[in-house]
């Protein structure tokens, strides 16, 4: 699916149901989230992961964070209890709109993102980089692209951790019975035939799930410029998908830890 298919998607879901969207418990379909439950649901993920990434890295620079994928605010809300400055990033406008109305802390700052890249953000500009059950969403050489990018936007010393799946068992799919014609031939035609008729008939909006195997996204970190310290087996993408949570370091000193540092530690709002 191109980036311009995955935002017309995701706006789709925020339109019609866009905390389960985020968040799909299977019990939740049908705008059956409470908005309290959901975001503490952000709260018990991003508590988590810091203790997680403390164990490795207890220098750990709380300044200014990006969330990427933001949707709708979950992880973007609990970062900014914690972080002096939170930078949210998704491509849709939709999802956008409404984490502005979610997320009001002064110290976080919202972007509209459709490029298959982070241009819009200079090299080094953040101290800690995040994401979850986002790069799954998107076709695989898209999410190759963004953890490189991850790297390059994250500053000496900083941190990036992000999920993404490893494998997603495929499903099943009907043969193809025509044997006068060509597949690549009949795949080609039902691919052109598709696109020409979702322009005027948009199909409904559906989440695709891929994977970039864990010795890529290794490869990837270690070529531009990180230091991978963990990998973890992560259920974010369900018990079914093997996925896995990496944790890198950016090569080079780090920055000197933020004002605030003592309530950031503790997990407690900066004053």
């Amino acid at each position: 699916m191109l980036l311009g298919s995955v935002q017309r998607h995701w706006n789709g879901l925020a339109r019609r149901d866009p905390l389960w969207a985020v968040l799909t418990e299977h019990d939740k379909q049908g705008r059956r989230w409470s908005e309290s439950e959901f975001f503490a649901t952000g709260e018990a993920a991003i508590n988590a992961e810091l203790q997680w990434v403390r164990m490795h890295v207890p220098d750990l620079v709380l300044g200014h964070a990006l969330d990427f994928g933001c949707g709708v605010g979950r992880l973007t809300r609990a970062l900014a209890r914690r972080f002096d400055r939170v930078t949210g990033v998704d491509i849709s406008e939709t999802m956008l709109a409404l984490a502005s109305r979610y997320v009001e802390q002064p110290n976080v700052t919202f972007r509209h993102n459709r490029t298959p890249d982070l241009r819009q953000f200079d090299d080094g500009v953040f101290d800690y980089v995040t994401s979850e059950i986002t790069l799954q969403h998107m076709a695989p050489r898209y999410a190759r692209r963004y953890i490189a990018e991850f790297v390059r936007v994250c500053a000496a010393g900083g941190i990036i951790t992000f999920q993404v799946p490893a494998y997603v068992p495929p499903e099943p799919k009907e043969r193809f019975k025509w044997s006068w014609w060509p597949p690549t031939l009949w795949t080609r035609v039902c691919r052109f035939t598709r696109r020409g008729w979702e322009r005027f008939f948009p199909p409904e909006p559906t989440m695709e799930v891929h994977a970039v195997p864990r010795d890529v996204v290794i490869h990837i970190l270690e070529g531009a410029g990180a230091r991978v310290l963990a990998v973890e087996a992560n259920t974010a993408a369900g018990t079914h998908i093997e996925s896995y949570r990496y944790l890198a370091r950016r090569v080079g000193a780090p920055r000197v830890q933020a004002a605030h540092a003592a309530n950031h530690q503790t997990g407690t709002a900066a004053p």
